[in-house]
């Protein structure tokens, strides 16, 4: 198994870029806000969906990505609902659910945005811009 990427920001404090920041990772999502107190929060669906959505990196949800995004609110709920009743086969599904939609430090540094400008992600403009 290959081992998880370390998100930009913790090899920053590390000073990891001090001798090659040519390796930072550019247009990595940083992540915002304050986790917050604990709380197993709403086992309403609708409240779930906004929560989640708004926990995910901007840009990454799509319409093709609705089914799973639906199984990662419903597991969710489960979950908040009995938290010892759910099995650990559905935490393992929804924690995987969660990592691809980059909810997890390390699965978040996977992500590339790209640039706000498309003609910059174009090789021939790069090309261009050399010369």
């Amino acid at each position: 198994m290959a081992r998880p990427r370390t998100p930009s920001n913790v090899l920053e404090l590390r000073g990891a870029f001090a001798k090659n920041p040519q390796r930072k990772r550019p247009n990595e999502p940083k992540p915002v806000g304050d986790i917050g107190d604990y709380s197993l929060g709403s086992v309403d669906p609708a409240e779930i969906w906004d929560e989640l959505k708004a926990a995910c990196p901007a840009n990454v949800l799509t319409q093709s990505d609705r089914l799973a995004f639906e199984i990662a609110v419903e597991f969710t709920r489960q979950y908040r609902a009995n938290p010892s009743g759910i099995s650990s086969e559905r935490i393992k599904t929804l924690i995987n659910l969660l990592a691809r939609f980059g909810m997890t430090p390390a699965d978040r540094a996977k992500i590339n945005l790209g640039s706000a400008n498309p003609q910059d992600e174009s090789p021939w403009a790069r090309l261009a811009a050399k010369q």
